[in-house]
């Protein structure tokens, strides 16, 4: 199973992060790890990096490609963070809506573009596996469908089978705790999920997956 370690972009938890990284900190160093997932809150209000000094210190230090999610809708400020290095731009299902605004990132961008959805950014889950369907005909070769709250995996077992059905393609599965992995590989990659996105600070007290 591949991991993508998530850290939010704030000044002290990129610090504690740096410093880590240089004492052969794990996820920077496994193989098993693709990329880093950089979250950056408060760029959410605007759609626009709050931090580029920060950003960029990241960029220089990290061994892994640099997956940057913050709000990002405009092809501009897309265009401004594969320009400081940023590998993959998550853009939030809510604004891309529009078939053609999804078509015109894809068209743009490629894979360099992943989607991410969320239940609680839609009224239903019918309306949240339409948005699905809308991306996979946009052309998006990856997406990111992001748990919330604290159940375990498998409790959302039935939910994650669904959008496997509706993706039909290799996805990334986002989780905001790792305390609560029950499942092991095998069970994660019969709904094809490629890689999972977790917090980094919990990855050296993890469970290990079976």
């Amino acid at each position: 199973m591949n991991w993508i370690p998530s850290l939010i972009l704030a000044p002290e938890k990129v610090e504690r992060f740096l410093k880590s990284a240089e004492k052969n900190f794990s996820p920077l160093r496994s193989p098993s790890n693709i990329a880093l997932h950089v979250e950056e809150p408060d760029a959410y209000k605007t759609g626009a990096p709050q931090n580029i000094e920060l950003l960029h210190r990241l960029l220089n230090a990290s061994l892994l490609p640099v997956h940057y999610a913050g709000g990002v809708s405009t092809v501009h400020i897309a265009e401004l963070l594969f320009t400081l290095g940023v590998s993959k731009v998550v853009l939030e299902a809510v604004h891309l809506t529009k078939p053609e605004r999804a078509a015109h990132f894809v068209g743009r961008f490629g894979e360099n573009c992943v989607p991410r959805v969320r239940e609680r950014d839609f009224p239903s889950k019918k309306s949240l596996f339409e948005t699905v369907d809308l991306f996979k005909k946009a052309g998006f070769s990856r997406i990111i469908y992001k748990l919330e709250g604290t159940k375990p995996i498998n409790d959302t077992q039935r939910t994650m089978n669904r959008f496997a059905d509706a993706w039909g393609s290799p996805w990334w599965l986002e989780v905001p705790f790792i305390d609560s992995f029950d499942c092991n590989a095998e069970a994660l990659s019969r709904v094809n999920i490629e890689a999972i996105i977790a917090p980094v600070e919990r990855f050296l007290g993890a469970k290990k997956m079976k």
